[in-house]
């Protein structure tokens, strides 16, 4: 299958999703008053580049529930970074107040999850995400037809809370669902599914306890935050001062460093000399072979943060990992999967990831489009027969 040619308004409705994010986030603190509103000392100070990883999981998640729904019995959501449900933006002393993901994917799954495993350390954050999906559970359906969601309803019964360092947390709900799934496979011959949501803050996440997931006879989809410039940079500080690489042994795997050895050489060059970027490049290459290995096909989207708008102190990459099972018919994901990757990354390729990230938070901020990205959404049509690369997305050149 060719890969496939976005139109202007594959782009347009991936751009309002964006205000999507923030309504879910708004109508959880109308109903709930200010005891759900935003806490410093609990809620996330969110980065501006997480809107491009709360849409992907945005898309993702309605159509993982209408396929998966066809093939299992059950499907169950795994978020083991959790949160408070909810994090925020800043801008000029204002809070632009951002759902995180666990209401996104209880907001957006139709039919809704069988289960869900939600989780994080710190136990006030739990109970804070807790009190929220309880508002978004008790929605009247008439609300639920206003704002577009939840698309189905929230039964708080099938949600499971964990407050459990992550490593222990996923052999915890592992076991439990490895238990059901044998129980289905005898009574119905069809078992469960997995979709997990994987974003620690750092390396906390050890590549064995990654493993635990990709090697269970339950079958399951991941997406994973993979923060490439964070592992890289310990990584160069291991090589050039010394550095324990400790938490990185256990966040990559052992085999990291041979891959490392392997790569330096066909480059001619000493590990010592291999810059960030290029261990940026690298490590993010060898994690998805490492899941890879274990039987999955991987499609990585890849934002970066340089351009023109950022200094050099402000540089960051970051990467999102879908994974998802290998299949004798091929995995009926792969083509969305790719149809996602480059509806992620086209806009902030196209419009340089500075540009976009301010205009998608003014958008935020204000309700109004400015720039490019009001161009896209108001006139898709004028939009891309005005510039020469719009062929990119399906447009007509110039």
């Amino acid at each position: 299958m060719g890969k496939k040619v976005l139109g202007p308004y594959d782009v347009m409705r991936y751009l309002v999703k964006i205000i999507e994010i923030k309504t879910i986030a708004d109508v959880v603190v109308e109903r709930g008053g200010q005891e759900v509103d935003i806490r410093e000392s609990v809620d996330f100070r969110y980065r501006e580049w997480t809107l491009f990883k709360l849409i992907a999981h945005l898309l993702y998640v309605p159509l993982y529930t209408s396929i998966i729904k066809r093939y299992f019995v059950e499907y169950y959501y795994i978020d083991l970074f959790a949160g408070s449900g909810m994090g925020y933006l800043e801008r000029g002393g204002r809070r632009i107040r951002i759902a995180g993901s666990s209401l996104i994917a209880l907001s957006f799954a139709k039919p809704q999850f069988t289960k869900i495993y939600l989780n994080d350390a710190k136990q006030r954050k739990i109970k804070l995400l807790m009190e929220r999906i309880k508002i978004l559970s008790e929605l009247p359906l008439k609300e639920r037809k206003k704002y577009g969601f939840p698309l189905d309803e929230i039964d708080m019964e099938r949600i499971k809370p964990y407050t459990l360092d992550a490593n222990r947390a996923i052999e915890k709900i592992m076991s439990e669902i490895e238990e059901r799934n044998k129980e289905l496979l005898g009574r119905v011959g069809r078992g469960c599914h997995i979709y997990a949501f994987i974003d620690p803050e750092g390396l906390e996440l050890e590549f064995k306890s990654l493993e635990r997931i990709l090697t269970s006879p339950v079958r399951s989809d991941l997406m994973i935050l993979f923060n490439s410039y964070g592992v890289a940079m310990q990584v160069h500080n291991h090589f050039n001062s010394g550095y324990s690489d400790d938490a990185v042994r256990r966040h990559l795997g052992e085999g990291y460093y041979d891959y490392l050895e392997r790569q330096a050489r066909q480059r001619g060059k000493a590990l010592e000399q291999l810059t960030v970027d290029e261990l940026d490049d690298i490590l993010t290459e060898f994690y998805a072979k490492e899941i890879e290995r274990h039987g999955y096909k991987t499609v990585t989207i890849r934002l970066s943060l340089r351009d023109g708008a950022r200094s050099p102190g402000q540089e960051r990459e970051f990467n999102l990992i879908y994974a998802t099972r290998s299949t004798k018919r091929n995995n009926p994901y792969m083509a969305a999967l790719d149809y996602i990757k480059e509806l992620v990354e086209s806009p902030a390729r196209y419009m340089g990831y500075g540009n976009l990230i301010d205009d998608a938070v003014y958008y935020l901020e204000t309700g109004g489009l400015r720039g490019l990205l009001k161009d896209i959404i108001e006139r898709p049509e004028e939009f891309f027969k005005r510039y020469s690369t719009s062929a990119r997305f399906g447009g007509p050149a110039a």
